[in-house]
């Protein structure tokens, strides 16, 4: 199944289901400072 959830709680709603989930985030680099993740430009 491959979804778009609208937030973090629908996805703690599949996990409480048993569901397993896997994520894909994006952001720029400037929007996650400090999190220790170098920045990678997509090809």
């Amino acid at each position: 199944m491959v979804t778009r959830l609208r937030s973090l709680t629908d996805l703690e709603t599949l996990i409480a289901a048993g569901i397993p989930a896997i994520t894909s985030q994006s952001f720029l680099k400037e929007e996650l400072t400090g999190a220790g993740l170098r920045h990678l430009r997509g090809t």
